[in-house]
């Protein structure tokens, strides 16, 4: 009986996983890889699932380097109800944004240079790597570690939602152009609109979900409302090229 069990369980593992990765390959882009729970920090990973497909030739070139920021002390915030938000912290215990809620791992499986992003105030609000080449027909894992996100208790805020920029660099060609990199992230900025390029509008996504349990939503709050939080233009433009590498 036990051993009819472990195989079923098998058996669904398999199947879950089969089908996870033809959504995947369905819609495939850098995303992280685990959603986390608010209270609750450790470490998560950037899933890179395909190079650069360049138009010219259709070949798939691989990811020689990688570029990441988040959301900074004065990030956009928006609410799914369609009310203006008074601010972040209204809806979570952050007194400097979500500035240094990601920090890098040091990790050389794919980029041999890694260094953290800091903002004007020192505080990490991503990272990068360089020197590296990930194969174009496998996917990657980039480490980083994140800090317990924490919901006001009066905030009737369901979930975080985090938009994160994520350049994937194939060729170091800057401003980038189709065929040279990956651009996941939320919206055509001045230095970033190439055309062609993909990944304009579909950010790297980190969700944190509200402990219910031990932090309900107050009474008045009904079913509450989803936050979502991203980086401002002139932060990607500021951070997201790579300081004596790629565009800066």
């Amino acid at each position: 009986m036990a051993r009819s069990r472990n195989l079923l369980h098998t058996s669904l593992t398999l199947l879950i996983a089969s089908n996870a990765g033809f959504c995947g390959f369905a819609s495939a882009h850098t995303d992280v890889t685990d959603n986390i729970t608010e209270g609750r920090s450790g470490f998560n990973s950037l899933a890179i699932e395909h190079g650069c497909s360049n138009p010219a030739t259709g070949r798939n070139l691989p990811v020689i380097a990688q570029s990441v920021v988040f959301p900074g002390s004065s990030p956009r915030v928006t609410r799914s109800d369609g009310s203006t938000s008074p601010g972040l912290s209204a809806e979570i215990v952050a007194g400097s944004g979500l500035a240094g809620l990601a920090t890098p791992v040091q990790d050389k499986s794919i980029f041999r240079k890694q260094r953290a992003i800091k903002d004007a105030n020192s505080n990490t609000i991503g990272f990068s790597g360089t020197g590296g080449s990930l194969a174009a027909d496998l996917m990657g894992q980039v480490p980083f570690h994140l800090t317990a996100v924490r919901f006001q208790s009066t905030s009737c805020a369901k979930t975080l939602t985090v938009q994160i920029a994520v350049a994937d660099i194939c060729t170091r060609v800057f401003p980038p152009k189709a065929g040279t990199a990956n651009l996941w992230i939320p919206a055509t900025t001045r230095k970033f609109k190439g055309t062609g390029v993909e990944g304009f509008g579909a950010p790297a996504v980190l969700t944190v979900n509200r402990d219910l349990d031990s932090n309900p939503l107050p009474v008045h709050c009904g079913g509450g409302y989803d936050v979502t939080v991203a980086p401002t233009e002139d932060e990607v433009d500021n951070y997201l090229p790579i300081r004596g590498y790629w565009g800066r």
